[in-house]
């Protein structure tokens, strides 16, 4: 049956062929996925050609553009390159016009890169306008991260009352996700 189906189905010369066909938004997605998959097993080289490949299509959906920078940025920091990651997430963070949740995620990924790059100050910063800009609706699994992030930096610089204050603060969040979830996040 299925041999018979595909017999049917309009030959493609190339596979670039099918890929003019599809929406250029989705061809970014799926480019940036596979560059983000990679990156996550550890092969940056392949990861980068991917994530360039994404990074060279036209992509209209603001969320797209945004994910794309922010997993470039990702790469990036994988591979000690954090001035570029940094510019990356600054991108990303001045594409974003209004509060929202991936607003939320960036400064999250601004903090962990100053915190890389031994400005904890600076982290501190983005880690605690991360929380101020969560809205109702948020992702929990970013507004607990963040938390995370900003009580881990905390403690670092002694500050252990504040540290507490952060958890206590990102508490109902933690509470909200399963625990795959969690465990998922560790990576």
């Amino acid at each position: 049956l299925f041999l018979n189906a595909t017999h049917r189905l309009p030959r493609l010369e190339r596979i670039g062929d099918l890929l003019m066909a599809l929406p250029a938004d989705l061809v970014t997605a799926a480019w940036m996925h596979y560059g983000n998959a990679l990156r996550i097993a550890g092969q940056y080289q392949e990861a980068e050609r991917a994530l360039e490949r994404a990074a060279a299509r036209p992509a209209s959906d603001l969320q797209t553009r945004v994910e794309l920078l922010e997993v470039r940025a990702a790469l990036h920091r994988n591979t000690g390159r954090l001035d570029s990651a940094a510019r990356f997430l600054v991108s990303a963070l001045k594409a974003q016009t209004s509060v929202s949740p991936s607003i939320v995620r960036t400064c999250n990924l601004l903090g962990l890169v100053a915190l890389e790059a031994g400005d904890r100050p600076e982290a501190l910063r983005f880690f605690k306008t991360a929380l101020q800009l969560v809205v109702p609706d948020g992702p929990f699994d970013v507004v607990a991260s963040t938390g995370h992030n900003l009580a881990e930096a905390l403690i670092a610089e002694g500050r252990y009352g504040a540290a507490s204050a952060a958890l206590m603060f990102v508490e109902p969040y933690y509470l909200r996700l399963t625990s795959a979830r969690l465990m998922a996040k560790a990576e």
